[in-house]
C-alpha cells in the first residue's frame, strides 16, 4: 500500500489510498473473526498465506544477520570438525541427528531436518569411523523409507515429505556394506571404552562411550529392520521381530544418557556443532513454507519406542489368514493414528505384487472363503450342488470382481485418518457397482440352483455380503466424521438417525446370513455320511462360530442402535425445551447440510430409501404429539435397552465396555431430566468416552 507506482501503471489505472480505511475498518474485528464477502470468503481466507509469522513464513528467520557456510565452507573457516571429537561431541550431535531424522519422519522437509547436519552432505569426508558410519547409514535409511512409502502410496503432503533437493544419498556404498560400516564403529567404540577403563579415565567418560556404542547398537538393528521389511513374500519376519526387540532394549537405556552429549547453546549461533537451521534456507519444500519446530531429544526417542512398538504389531499381521480379520487388523491399527512408515509398511506386507496377500495367497481365494464364511452362499460352500463350468465361471467372475474394491479398502485403512474418511467415500462408487454385478450373479445362479434342488435359493447371497461391507464402510464414515469433529450439534439428530437407519440393515444382513448358515447346517447333515465325521464335525464347528460371532456382532449393532435411538430422543426434548442453538435461518439450509454429508451414500442400494424426505417424515411428529418430559423418558428406555444389550460385551471387549459407560451415564442424565431436576441447565455433549457417542452432561 505504500508502494508508489510506476508512471506506466498510473498511465492505465488511478490508484486509491485505502490504508486508513482499511486499519478503521479492522478496529471492529475480534481476534479470530474472518470477514464474510461476496468476493471474500471463506475459501479464500483459508487459501491466503500469512506471511512475515514465522510459523508460517520459513523465510522469516532471516540468514542476513550472519554468514551462512556450506560443509566445505565450515571446515576451513576451522568451524566445523571432520575428526579429533570428544565422546560428549560425538554423543551430541548423535542425538541431535535422531532428533532431526524423528522430526522428518513426522512430516516435515528433508533441507530442513536431516540435511541441515551438515555431516550429512558428504559423509565420505569424515575422518571419525562412528559418525561417518552414522551419518551414511542415515542417508541410506531415508533412500529406503522414500521407497517404502513411494510404493505403499498411502501418503498425502502433510504426511511425509520425501523430495531430496539435489542431495545424493550414499548411492556408491551398499546396502550390506552400511550394516558392517555400523558393526566396525561398534567395535571401535568396544575397543575405546577398555582402553579408557585400563587408563583409569572418568566414569562420565566411560558412560559417555557406552552411550555412543549403545545408538550405533540401536540404529543398526533399525536399518536392517527397514530391509528386511523390505523383502519379498513377509519371508524375513521373524529376523524383523529379532532385530525389533534389540532396537527397543536399546532405546529403553537412551533417555538416562541424553544429558551425557554435548547440549545446544541457545546463545550461539549455529547452536549446536554440524548443524545449521540455515543452511537450506534457499530450498524450501513445495508445501506452505512453515518453520520446521524440531523435536527435543528425548522426545524423538519416544518417537522411536512408539514407532518400534508399531512396527512389532506390523509383524504380527501374517498370523491372520482369513479376510474379514486382516480387514479388521487394518482397521483397528489405523483406529492408532500410526505414522506414515508403520502404515507403509503394513501395506506393503499385506497386499503384494498380483494382489497376493502376503505374497502367499491369492485374494480371489480368500474372498470365497470369506463369503463361505460370512453366510455359506451355494455357490462357494463346500458340497457345493452348483458344480457346472457354467455356474463356476459365474462365481469366478464375480470373484474377480470383488478383487478391486477389496484393495481399495485395505488402502483406504493405509491413509490417515482425515484421508481415509475421503477414501472411504470414493470407495462407495465401487462397492455400489460390485453390488449390482453380485444381485446379477444371484439370480444366474439362483435360477440353475432352483433345477438342481427346488428347496434351495441363492437370492441376495452375494449381494448380502457386498452390502454388509458397504454398510460397515459408511458406518465407519460417519464415525470419522465424529472422530475429526466435522459434525456440528444442530446436525446431531439427522446424523444419529441415519447411523439407526445403518445399524438396522447391518442386522438385518447378519440375521440373513445366519439363516443361509442354518441352511447350510442340514445341507452338511444330509450330505455327509458316516465315514467323513471328522470332515462333518469340522464344517458343523465353522458354521456354528461364526452363527456365534454373527449374534455377538448383532449385540453390538443393537446396543448401538439404541444409543442412537436415545441420543436422538435426548435431542428432541432438549429441543423442544430450546436448549440446542441452531444457526441463522438466513446461513441454514438443513437439506443441503443432509444430502452433503451423506453424498457419498447414494450408491449404495439398501432396498429401502433414506432421503432428507424420508427423514422429515419419519421425524416428524407433530408439535403437540410428545412433551420434552415423554422425550426424555423415551431416551431413558433406549439408553436402558443399549446396557441390555452390552452387559455381555462388557466383559470380554473394549469397545463394549465403552459403549456401557456411555449408555450407563447417559441413562443416569436422562432420568434427572424426565425429573424435573436442574431444568435451568444446558446440555454438553462430550466425545471423551467414546469418538463417536457423546456423553450427555447437565452444565
Amino acid at each position: 500500500m505504500n508502494a508508489k507506482p510506476s508512471p506506466a501503471a498510473s498511465a492505465i489505472h488511478e490508484w486509491t489510498d485505502i490504508k486508513d480505511e482499511f486499519w478503521k475498518a479492522s478496529e471492529d474485528l475480534q481476534l479470530g473473526e474472518l470477514v464474510h464477502d461476496n468476493l471474500f470468503g471463506l475459501f479464500e481466507a483459508m487459501s491466503a498465506i500469512e506471511i512475515m509469522d514465522p510459523k508460517m513464513d520459513a523465510g522469516m528467520r532471516c540468514n542476513r544477520t550472519r554468514t551462512v557456510l556450506q560443509m566445505d565452507s565450515a571446515i576451513e573457516a576451522g568451524k566445523l570438525k571432520i575428526k579429533d571429537f570428544e565422546p560428549e561431541e560425538l554423543l551430541g550431535i548423535m542425538d541431535e541427528l535422531m532428533a532431526c531424522f524423528a522430526t522428518w519422519l513426522d512430516g516435515h522437509s528433508l533441507v530442513q531436518t536431516v540435511f541441515i547436519c551438515l555431516y550429512c552432505h558428504d559423509p565420505s569426508i569424515i575422518e571419525n569411523v562412528p559418525l561417518k558410519a552414522l551419518c551414511i547409514a542415515m542417508l541410506k535409511m531415508v533412500d529406503i523409507i522414500r521407497r517404502i512409502c513411494s510404493t505403499a502410496k498411502v501418503y498425502e503432503e502433510e504426511d511425509f515429505q520425501p523430495l531430496l533437493h539435489g542431495f545424493s544419498l550414499a548411492p556408491k556404498v551398499s546396502p550390506l556394506r552400511v550394516s558392517g560400516m555400523l558393526r566396525e564403529a561398534e567395535d571401535e567404540m568396544t575397543k575405546k571404552i577398555k582402553i579408557l577403563e585400563k587408563e583409569n579415565k572418568s566414569n562420565k567418560q566411560i558412560e559417555t562411550c557406552k552411550a555412543i556404542k549403545m545408538r550405533l547398537k540401536f540404529w543398526r538393528s533399525f536399518y536392517c529392520t527397514l530391509l528386511s521389511f523390505e523383502k519379498s513374500e513377509c519371508s524375513e519376519l521373524s529376523k524383523c521381530e529379532e532385530l525389533l526387540n534389540t532396537a527397543l532394549s536399546c532405546l529403553k537405556e537412551l533417555p538416562a544418557t541424553i544429558e551425557l552429549g554435548l547440549q545446544a547453546d541457545p546463545e550461539r549461533d549455529p547452536g549446536m556443532l554440524g548443524f545449521d537451521p540455515l543452511v537450506n534456507q534457499r530450498l524450501l519444500p513445495p508445501s506452505f513454507p512453515r518453520q520446521a519446530e524440531m523435536m527435543d531429544r528425548k522426545k524423538a526417542v519416544e518417537y522411536f519406542e512408539s514407532l518400534v512398538d508399531r512396527l512389532q504389531i506390523v509383524c504380527t499381521v501374517t498370523e491372520h489368514t482369513r479376510l474379514h480379520i486382516i480387514l479388521e487388523f487394518l482397521s483397528d491399527f489405523s483406529k492408532k493414528h500410526p505414522c506414515v512408515l508403520s502404515r507403509s509398511i503394513l501395506q506393503l506386507l499385506v497386499i503384494q505384487p498380483n494382489n497376493r496377500i502376503f505374497g502367499k495367497y491369492n485374494l480371489t481365494d480368500l474372498i470365497r472363503e470369506s463369503i463361505r464364511i460370512f453366510n455359506g452362499t451355494p455357490a462357494v460352500a463346500q458340497l457345493s450342488p452348483l458344480s457346472s463350468a457354467e455356474a463356476k465361471q459365474i462365481t469366478e467372475d464375480f470373484l474377480e470382481k470383488a478383487v478391486r474394491p477389496t484393495v481399495l479398502l485395505m488402502q483406504a485403512f493405509g491413509h490417515n485418518r482425515a484421508r481415509q474418511r475421503e477414501k472411504l467415500g470414493a470407495l462407495l462408487e465401487d462397492l455400489g457397482d460390485l453390488q449390482a454385478e453380485a444381485d446379477k450373479a444371484d439370480r444366474d445362479l439362483h435360477e440353475m440352483l432352483q433345477t438342481i434342488d427346488g428347496k434351495r435359493q441363492h437370492l441376495a447371497c452375494f449381494e448380502s455380503w457386498v452390502l454388509y461391507h458397504a454398510l460397515t464402510t459408511m458406518i465407519q464414515h460417519i464415525f470419522l466424521g465424529f472422530e475429526l469433529d466435522l459434525f456440528n450439534t444442530h446436525e446431531f439428530h439427522y446424523v444419529y438417525w441415519y447411523l439407526d437407519y445403518l445399524f438396522g440393515w447391518a442386522n438385518n444382513c447378519l440375521l440373513r446370513a445366519e439363516m443361509l448358515l442354518g441352511a447350510q447346517e442340514k445341507v452338511i447333515e444330509k450330505k455327509c455320511g458316516k465315514k467323513d465325521k471328522k470332515k462333518k464335525r469340522e464344517m458343523l464347528n465353522t458354521c456354528s462360530d461364526q452363527i456365534k460371532q454373527h449374534k455377538s456382532f448383532r449385540l453390538v449393532f443393537n446396543g448401538m442402535k439404541e444409543i442412537c435411538l436415545g441420543n436422538l430422543k435426548a435431542y428432541e426434548g432438549f429441543n423442544k425445551d430450546g436448549k440446542i442453538k441452531h444457526p441463522e435461518p438466513f446461513f441454514d439450509n438443513e437439506k443441503i447440510r443432509f444430502d452433503h454429508r451423506f453424498a457419498a451414500f447414494r450408491f449404495i442400494d439398501t432396498h429401502q430409501p433414506a432421503s432428507y424426505v424420508d427423514y422429515r417424515n419419519m421425524t416428524d411428529y407433530g408439535d403437540d404429539l410428545s412433551t420434552s418430559k415423554d422425550l426424555y423418558t423415551q431416551a431413558v428406555k433406549h439408553f436402558e435397552r443399549a446396557m441390555d444389550a452390552l452387559q455381555y460385551l462388557e466383559k470380554i471387549d473394549i469397545e463394549g465396555e465403552t459403549l456401557m459407560k456411555v449408555a450407563k451415564n447417559n441413562f443416569v442424565v436422562m432420568r434427572l431430566a424426565a425429573s424435573g431436576h436442574q431444568q435451568e441447565k444446558r446440555p454438553t455433549w462430550e466425545f471423551s468416552v467414546h469418538q463417536s457417542y457423546p456423553t450427555i452432561r447437565l452444565s
